[in-house]
């Protein structure tokens, strides 16, 4: 899957109308990853951490910084709208 189908199935996708200013909303760091979360996922204490279902995947940061190749989720699974 590409960046533009993951993000397109996480309803991020410009050509759908959707808003790709909310994507740095759903990037959140871990560990050495910045993972993309389904922006559709919601919790009320920030410290949860979400669930491996609602991320869409995530690009590996390395020691240098810079963020390599999007890895899907194959454990993805699409929250309803």
């Amino acid at each position: 899957m590409e960046d533009r189908e993951a993000l397109a199935a996480a309803g991020l996708d410009r050509r759908e109308g959707s808003d790709m200013d909310d994507l740095t909303s759903t990037a959140v760091r871990w560990g050495d990853w910045l993972v993309l979360v389904d922006p559709r996922w919601q919790e009320t204490a920030p410290e949860v951490t979400p669930p491996s279902e609602v991320l869409l995947g995530g690009w590996m940061v390395g020691k240098d910084g810079v963020a390599g190749l999007f890895e899907p989720n194959p454990h993805y699974v699409a929250l309803g709208r």
